[in-house]
């Protein structure tokens, strides 16, 4: 795995991760087990550059990666995302507040390299926010 064990991942829902561009309403009531044929689970974990100059792409492009990521999610293709939070104590609990240090996304696709193919078009990718990236396949 890409991340530290200082690296905390919380739980989350589509409304909080977004800045309630989504409804968490679609995450109570969706079916986690894909009715469409050939279509498998993925999480993606994205690693943000520490540099603070990365914090100033994030910002400058993250308009254009919600509105990427809300018709990704109205497509189906992204099912929920999130941040990942920097734990500063590796053996506390924390209360959901830290240094955001990257990214999680669950996507439903048909294989790997396409959602590679999307993710290589995002914003984050493109300015340099994300560091690196790690696909694996995922059952929840």
């Amino acid at each position: 795995m890409i991340f530290s064990r200082r690296v905390a991942l919380f739980s989350f829902d589509a409304g909080w991760c977004f800045g309630r561009l989504y409804s968490t309403k679609f995450i109570n009531k969706r079916n986690f087990s894909s009715n469409l044929v050939g279509r498998k689970q993925f999480l993606l974990l994205a690693k943000d550059y520490k540099d603070a100059e990365a914090y100033s792409r994030r910002l400058s492009v993250r308009e254009e990666h919600l509105e990427k990521a809300k018709l990704a999610k109205e497509r189906g293709f992204i099912i929920a995302g999130g941040a990942i939070l920097e734990n500063p104590e590796p053996n506390v609990v924390s209360s959901g507040e830290g240094k955001m240090v990257g990214s999680l996304f669950i996507f439903e696709a048909e294989n790997e390299e396409q959602i590679r193919k999307e993710i290589e078009r995002d914003p984050y990718v493109i300015n340099k926010v994300w560091e690196k990236y790690e696909i694996s396949p995922f059952k929840m």
